[in-house]
This record gives structure tokens, sequence and C-alpha cells, in this order.
């Protein structure tokens, strides 16, 4: 992995860690501006290691790194907040590809991943006694905070953007949930996605 690392210009590694509890205390001692997490990582997982730093270090980008592909690893791993997901079989030029998306501020999805996203994009949210909304009928603040959910920004991180309170922002959440027919943000980010309402990441 520091070899890796090495690869990519400009890159200084400040912390190593083997746990969790290791890893969110080095990244936020250290205000790294990326980590990179093992799925698998000991003590925890790396989906809440990734919940606990994207709490407690907001602005620290969080690149998964998994032998798997499955939905619920991929989904879990873009709802806990991070911002790329890719194989460790990736290659080297691969790998280099994803650090450098990260640290200009975008988001990095390897092949197996997006596939995973496309086909739970393709299935249908069933929405028991509700219509689909169109954009027109959800209010401005609304299509706002939506679009900021499909970057994957946090409630919190939300209202600091928006300069409002958190409770303002869960709010609207809620409302929008409950707009849309859905339970959870997965769900929701992808109806907003399939209804136009924020764009696609593919």
């Amino acid at each position: 992995m520091r070899a890796l690392l090495g690869l990519c210009g400009n890159v200084e590694v400040v912390s190593e860690a083997s746990t969790a509890a290791e890893l969110i205390r080095s990244v936020v001692e250290q205000a790294a501006d990326l980590a990179v997490v093992d799925l698998n990582v000991s003590d925890g997982g790396g989906i809440q290691a990734t919940k606990r730093i994207r709490h407690e270090a907001p602005f620290t980008k969080v690149l998964i790194l998994s032998a798997s592909d499955s939905e619920q690893d991929v989904i879990a791993a873009i709802q806990a907040g991070a911002s790329g997901y890719l194989s460790k079989s990736a290659s080297p030029a691969e790998f280099r590809s994803a650090i450098d998306t990260l640290r200009s501020g975008g988001t990095y999805l390897d092949a197996g991943a997006a596939k995973t996203i496309r086909t739970a994009l393709d299935r249908p949210v069933v929405s028991k006694g509700r219509r689909r909304p169109r954009l027109g009928e959800l209010t401005e603040r609304e299509v706002e905070i939506a679009r900021l959910m499909s970057e994957g920004l946090t409630a919190r991180r939300i209202a600091s953007r928006l300069d409002i309170s958190d409770r303002t922002v869960n709010s609207h959440m809620g409302n929008l949930y409950r707009r849309l027919g859905v339970n959870n943000r997965v769900d929701a980010v992808r109806e907003l996605m399939r209804l136009g309402i924020t764009p696609s990441p593919f």
C-alpha cells in the first residue's frame, strides 16, 4: 500500500493503522485529507470506521478497499460516506486514478462497484399508495438538500454548507423520504436519480 501511494504525486503518508480504533484516532489527530480504509479492518470493520471518520473528521475523504462488490457492501460504504470504492485487485494505475479523483473532490467507483450500483438503480422502488413526485412539487430547499445528499454529505455537513441547523436538515430529509415513499437515504438517492432531480454519477 505504501508503495502504491508512492506512485501518486505529492502524497505524504502521515499514519498507518491496523484496527478501526487506531485508524479513527490517527485520522482525527493528523487531520488527514484522505483515508484508505480496508472494508474488513479489524475491531469494527471499514463501514463503521468510515461513519466515525465522516462524523469526527468530515473533511476527510474515504476510499474503501475491498475484495467484495456485493450490493450490501457497496451501498453500505456509500451510505456511510465513502467517496470511493476500489477492488483490492485493482492495478496500480487504477489505484492512482482513484486517489487523484478523490483528492480533486470527485467520487470513484471501480467497474464492479459501478455495476452493482447500476443494478440497484434499475430495481424499481415500490411506493405503496404514493405517486412519484415531480421536481416542481419539491421546494427549492428540498432540491438543494437532495443534491447534497446525492454527493454523500452527512446531515451535519449539509447544515454547515447551507448555514442552517442539523434539525432543519433532518426535517427536510424526513419530508423528502415521505414524498418519495422511501425509508432510507440509499433508496432516496436512488429515486432522486431516477427522477432526474439529482444527477447519476455514471
